[in-house]
């Protein structure tokens, strides 16, 4: 039975006996597939943060005009008068 023989560095550590016998074998990752999932994620995190949702709104509540935000509005109104 042979020994693990281990390289100088650390980062090229191999082991001759695998660890995990029993793991399904993946298919490698290309580089243009993680280019594109890096991509994807960064377009994902600028879509969720970086849309001003406070204008949206804003201009919602101009152009519709919905009946909830005007007795939201009537509401506010009601409590200070009554100060």
């Amino acid at each position: 039975m042979r020994r693990p023989v281990y390289a100088t560095s650390p980062i090229h550590c191999r082991l001759h006996f695998p660890i995990f016998t029993s793991l399904p074998i993946l298919p490698i990752i290309s580089d243009r597939q993680i280019w594109c999932i890096a991509a994807g994620l960064v377009a994902v995190d600028l879509l969720l943060f970086v849309v001003p949702v406070v204008p949206f709104l804003a201009a919602y509540v101009l152009v519709v005009r919905p009946d909830w935000f005007k007795e939201f509005i009537d509401d506010v109104y009601d409590r200070t008068a009554s100060h």
